[in-house]
């Protein structure tokens, strides 16, 4: 299996004792949250929301495994008092079994954790919101090159943000326009912060989101753009410099964007098509060039320098949908396909089936041959069931 990028800034790493502490109070909560709000504060309201999930992939024998299942459970509770203050948690409670179970990393960490823990304050013209929390930003799919922490994977084309302690100020300036400000800070001795200004500018059908960032995780410091819009059809842009905090040698400047466009048809409820191009300079355009070792380790979650994306979803009606997505390797040839179909079953309830298909040019990213170095890590296709009650 594919891993996710490996650099959290401020995740947990396990279950400790506080954390057990703060999983019992936030379960009594649930319960006695909402009727305790209501006795003491006349304006206070609770909601309590979220989902179960079973992954279950099953593919070629890959080491001791030709399965992986994935449990998940994550609830949120959320408390609000008089309109201007509210507090959030997540917790993550998951147990594997098959391949990922053997991995011991931040992507398939098992047991008790928590994942958001923060307090938003509205007041007037500012939003403040302090503690756990999730820093996703960028409006491209698969690829967000102004995503400062997340980055998704051949087998997740969305992954489950991860939580960073983090302050965020942000201050409505027009009806039209905002400024943000974000900094994390650690929580242990080996973690290092990151800090980012930002503004929103909506002009027309766009909306333009400009980043300046200083990232001591990767050291380097970051120049971002986002841009969206509708103009016939639906387009944006996503792009970023990360320029080398040091200078030195060893680690040079990069560029990484996505332009794409995207178009529904009134077929059925609806058809949604979307093609994107994506560029990545830090990428290699041959495959004896490719950085196996940050792939293996998760630095990089691609390896390649250009790829083409293609997506498509035909929506028969309200709960029933078919779709694909597929990406292509301008360099080596090698193709990925994911068709899938889905199906909602007493709103609550949704089954998806589907598989991972590697095809293309061999040797390639997506088509590893016989000496290809993941070869004996990527299986030849995944096929997988997916089922997920949201209450």
């Amino acid at each position: 299996m594919t891993k996710s990028l490996d650099k959290s800034i401020t995740t947990q790493t396990g279950p400790t004792a506080l954390s057990r502490l703060c999983f019992s109070v936030l379960i009594s909560l649930a319960v006695i949250g909402p009727f305790m709000l209501q006795s003491v504060f006349a304006e206070s309201s609770a909601s309590f929301r979220g989902y179960f999930e079973g992954r279950y992939y099953f593919f070629p024998q890959v080491g001791d495994y030709d399965y992986d299942l994935q449990h998940r459970f994550r609830p949120e509770l959320i408390l609000y008092w008089a309109d201007m203050i509210s507090i959030t948690a997540v917790v993550n409670v998951s147990k594997n079994f098959g391949l990922s179970d053997e991995i011991e990393t931040d992507d398939f960490k098992q047991g008790f954790s928590l994942e958001r823990l923060y307090v938003d304050y509205s007041r007037g013209q500012y939003d403040l919101r302090i503690g756990k929390q999730a820093i996703n930003y960028g409006s491209a799919q698969i690829w967000n090159p102004v995503n400062f922490v997340d980055a998704n994977t051949i087998i997740d084309f969305n992954v489950e943000k991860k939580g960073v302690n983090a302050i965020r100020l942000a201050r409505t300036i027009s009806d039209l326009s905002n400024i943000f400000f974000v900094l994390s800070y650690p929580v242990e001795d080996d973690e290092r912060t990151l800090s980012f200004i930002g503004t929103n500018i909506l002009v027309g059908n766009t909306e333009i989101k400009v980043f300046l960032g200083d990232n001591r995780v990767a050291e380097e410091f970051l120049y971002g753009l986002d841009l969206k819009g509708d103009f016939v059809v639906g387009f944006w842009f996503e792009g970023a410099y990360h320029q080398n905090e040091f200078q030195d040698e060893e680690t040079e400047d990069y560029y990484s964007y996505v332009v794409g466009v995207d178009y529904s048809f009134p077929l059925f409820e609806t058809l949604y098509l979307a093609v994107q191009f994506h560029e990545d300079s830090s990428g290699a355009t041959a495959v004896e060039d490719y950085d196996f070792g940050a792939y293996i380790t998760g630095e990089r979650t691609f390896l390649g320098r250009r790829y083409f994306s293609f997506m498509g979803m035909l929506n028969f009606s309200e709960n029933y949908s078919c779709g694909f997505n597929a990406l292509y390797n301008h360099h080596d040839e090698s193709i990925l396909l994911n068709p899938i179909m889905s199906a909602i079953i007493r709103d609550d309830w949704t089954i998806s089936v589907g598989a991972t298909l590697f095809s293309g040019s061999e040797p390639g990213e997506f088509n590893p041959g016989e000496d290809y170095p993941l070869a004996d890590i990527l299986p030849d296709y995944l096929i997988y069931f997916f089922l997920k009650y949201n209450f």
